[in-house]
């Protein structure tokens, strides 16, 4: 869950699905800008994944071990098997 401030001044709570990829936007109905009318607008929140420069010994091997976990699935296996070569 991801606390996101609205421009109103308040805040919502998304809530993220695992294996949410960077840059994903997520829309809050009624949350965003008024309109000219008295309505509100939506609220648009995007995904924006940081990754640490430095990592503490007891992080590098947790993400060892979830590597070692997942070493299996890979994303990218089917990239040239779908691609076309001429």
């Amino acid at each position: 869950q991801v606390v996101v401030p609205t421009p109103g001044g308040g805040t919502v709570t998304l809530k993220i699905p695992a294996g949410t990829s960077n840059g994903r936007t997520f829309r809050v109905r009624g949350k965003g800008v008024p309109r000219k009318d008295g309505t509100k607008g939506d609220l648009l929140a995007t995904v924006d994944v940081h990754v640490p420069t430095a990592l503490s010994d007891e992080a590098r091997e947790a993400l060892q071990k979830f590597a070692d976990a997942t070493a299996d699935d890979d994303p990218r296996k089917s990239l040239l098997s779908d691609a076309k070569v001429s």
